[in-house]
C-alpha cells in the first residue's frame, strides 16, 4: 500500500514496472524526482509535486533512489 497526495493507493506501483527498466520513466523525469515524500512517525507519505504536507506543515523532501528503493520496492 502507498499513500499518495492523501490518496491511499492498494496496488503497489511495482506491478506496473517491469525489471526496473520503467522504475525510472515512473519516477523520474531527466533525473529529476517526479515525486516528493514526508515520513513522520514510521509512516512515509508520497506526493506529486513539491511544497510543505499539508496536516503536519513539514517540508517535502523529493524521492531519491534509495527510498524509492526501500519504501516502493522494499529493498534493503
Amino acid at each position: 500500500m502507498m499513500v499518495i497526495d492523501g490518496i491511499i493507493i492498494e496496488t503497489p506501483l511495482t506491478t506496473l514496472v517491469v525489471e526496473g527498466v520503467f522504475y525510472l520513466l515512473l519516477f523520474f523525469k531527466e533525473g529529476k524526482a517526479l515525486f516528493w515524500y514526508d515520513k513522520t512517525g514510521g509512516k512515509i507519505e508520497f506526493f506529486t509535486k513539491g511544497g510543505k504536507h499539508p496536516t503536519n506543515g513539514k517540508v517535502l523532501r523529493p524521492a531519491i533512489q534509495k527510498i524509492i528503493r526501500k519504501y516502493v520496492f522494499g529493498e534493503e
